[in-house]
């Protein structure tokens, strides 16, 4: 069965990952780029530039969020993604700020973009 955004709660981990991934799909680098975590985007001169630099490598067709483990405002999730007849599952660290380096119950889940690369490491092109 296909996931839908309203498969997950607002405001949530997966929902946030789910969004990262849709526009990832979409190939939306501006987008993906608002759902990382508040520190990186701000300690990154040029998070549009980068996400594309690394997401473009691989053309995402299909997604599938399988886990989600929170630890407080911490969360690491892990989704199986597709492209094309290859699938991967791959882990995804998210925390919860309302500001860089402010973690926060009442902040916003962000996706680590690094964390979403380090399982390809090794993999041809």
């Amino acid at each position: 069965m296909k996931q839908n955004i309203s498969d997950f709660g607002i405001g949530t981990a997966p929902r946030a990952l789910f969004e990262f991934l849709e526009k990832w799909a979409n190939r939306n680098w501006e987008g993906m780029s608002k759902i990382t975590q508040i520190t990186w985007r701000k300690n990154e001169p040029h998070p549009i530039d980068w996400i594309q630099k690394w997401y473009s490598q691989k053309r995402l067709t299909s997604f599938k969020i399988k886990a989600t483990y929170i630890d407080g405002l911490l969360a690491r999730c892990i989704a199986e993604l597709r492209f094309g007849i290859h699938r991967k599952n791959v882990q995804f660290r998210m925390i919860k700020e309302s500001d860089a380096y402010q973690p926060s119950q009442d902040g916003q889940w962000g996706v680590n973009p690094i964390s979403g690369l380090e399982s390809f490491k090794g993999d041809a092109q």
